[in-house]
This record gives structure tokens, sequence and C-alpha cells, in this order.
């Protein structure tokens, strides 16, 4: 739009108008890669955020509702199923994970469970968040590993368990039977959410020119 305004207040002139330009040259292939690494990386990051943007606000929701009971039965019930909506026609995955596991459904991939062994029992000022890149097969995947704090909200259900009041006891017992998700203090690590997400090179890179 802008340069049609600037067109509309350009005097015409008699030259002849441009001959077209030759067509751009095709980018080198290191240029290519790095524009899939960034892709790459921001689309993590995204699918980061939006899981967790949409897993606060179920919680956030359901805890105004009906208090830490409401959350809890919230979190087994419709967290997974907003976090698969917030991450929907994302070319990303993401999930949370920790070493003190409440649901089996949070189990880590296999690629998280090196951050866990290293960080996962220690303090969260000593857990470094992660990205790494890699290329195979003629695409680029990033994957992030973002360390999560225990807020004092977070204590109603992962505080001391002696503590906890009998209404979250009781949906603990009921839908957590192996819950190890206890214990925290406001600071603590709790775990981590983690994000992948793949970017196609082979077509761009197969028409780029090598340098």
């Amino acid at each position: 739009m802008i340069w049609l305004l600037l067109a509309c207040m350009t005097e015409p002139t008699a030259e002849p108008p441009p001959t077209a330009e030759p067509p751009t040259a095709a980018l080198p292939v290191e240029d290519v890669l790095e524009r899939a690494r960034a892709d790459a990386i921001e689309s993590a990051e995204s699918a980061a955020a939006a899981l967790t943007g949409a897993l606060k606000s179920t919680l956030t929701n359901a805890m105004a509702q009906g208090g830490p009971e409401a959350a809890m039965s919230a979190c087994a019930d419709q967290a997974q199923g907003a976090a698969a909506l917030a991450l929907t026609g994302q070319r990303a995955r993401a999930g949370r994970t920790s070493v003190k596991l409440r649901s089996p459904a949070n189990t880590a991939p296999d690629w998280v469970v090196p951050w866990l062994e290293t960080y996962g029992d220690g303090v969260l000022a000593d857990a470094e968040p992660e990205t790494t890149v890699s290329e195979a097969e003629g695409q680029v995947t990033a994957r992030i590993i973002r360390p999560i704090e225990v807020q004092p909200p977070c204590l109603a259900c992962h505080g001391d368990a002696e503590t906890l009041s009998p209404a979250v006891s009781a949906v603990l017992a009921d839908r957590y039977p192996d819950d190890a998700a206890t214990g925290y203090a406001a600071g603590d690590l709790r775990g981590v959410v983690w994000a992948e997400a793949s970017v196609r090179t082979a077509q761009d890179v197969g028409g780029a020119q090598a340098h």
C-alpha cells in the first residue's frame, strides 16, 4: 500500500518503462540452511509458548471456578487437549516433563532424558535452558528445553503432601495413584517444557548455488 501511495504522489515522466530485471540468483546452500535453522528454532519457541499459554489458561480458569481440586481435575481431563489445540497448524510438537511425574502422559522423549539426568534433581539456578539444531535427510530440526519454576500458587497441588487439603489429596488418590509430584517449595525446579520443530530444506538446497 505504501508503494502505491508513493506512486500516486510521483509526477509522470517521459522515460520508457524499465525492462524486467533478471531473476534473482538462488541463495547459497549455507544461507538456505541458516534460514531453515532460524525458522525451526522460531517454530519450536512458538510451540512451547502456545503450550504454556494453553495450560495456564486452562488451570487458571479452573482454579477460579472451583479451587485447587478443580484445577487438578482440569489438568487430568482438559490440559492435554488444550495443549494439542494450541499446537494445531504448527510444524512442531511440545510437551512438559519432570523427574517427578504426576501423569505418565508427560513421560520425557528420549532426547530430553539426558537433560533431566543432568539437571532434573538439582536447583533452578543450575538448570540451563537448551537449544540444539540438527540437519539430516533434507530437513533441519530444532529442539528446545526450558526449565519450569514452581510458583506459590503451584503449592496447593504440588507442595508438601502432609499439608495438602483433603480435597486435593482425594483427587490425587483417585486420578493420580502413582503421583510423585509433591514436596516442592516456591522457586524449585519443577521440570521442563520441551518442543521440537522440523523444516524441510531439500527442495530449496537442491536449487541453491554452492559456494
